[in-house]
């Protein structure tokens, strides 16, 4: 082949008198080409895995749902294992609001807000818990996901499943 070079090598085999073979590469010629293609054979962060033990922690987080109409505690469980459709068992309203856990004094102020007698201070507070109800309302379990990372909030979510792609979890 050297004796033919490149020219002569590549009309015998356009002429079919040199077979090729393909085959896997052997461990050295890829560990060859993974070091001088690494950027297109592989990205430099490994996004893909970093996604998934996101969206696993996420999915792992939990979180308390209480209804906003008689102010009844649903359950505290894993994202993951909330329902689509979240609805009270009591009332069988779907306006939920979500909490995290920790926050079990929102249960009064929740009942305080459906009796009409809130201070002035709590009424921005029992405001959010609604807009959060009215979210779970609207998107179902979706916003939930959204809603368990950490700080955040109302708007944020709503940014957050604005951006989402539908084919996307």
């Amino acid at each position: 082949l050297i004796e033919l070079g490149k020219e002569g090598t590549l009309l015998k085999i356009r002429l079919r008198e040199i077979d090729i073979i393909e085959q896997p590469l052997s461990p050295i010629g890829k560990a060859g080409l993974e070091q001088k293609f690494r950027e297109l054979v592989a990205p430099v962060r490994p996004e893909k895995e970093i996604f998934a033990a996101f969206r696993e922690r996420l999915l792992s987080t939990r979180m308390r749902l209480v209804c906003m109409r008689c102010a009844n505690p649903l359950y505290t469980k894993e994202v993951k294992g909330i329902e689509t459709e979240p609805k009270c068992f009591k009332c069988s309203s779907r306006l939920v609001t979500v909490l995290k856990p920790s926050q079990r004094d929102m249960d009064a102020l929740i009942k305080k807000g459906i009796k009409g007698t809130l201070k002035t201070e709590e009424k921005d507070i029992y405001r959010r818990l609604e807009n959060n109800a009215e979210l779970v309302l609207t998107y179902g379990n979706k916003v939930i996901v959204a809603l368990a990372g950490r700080g955040i909030g109302a708007e944020s979510a709503i940014r957050i499943l604005a951006r989402q792609r539908i084919d996307e979890e």
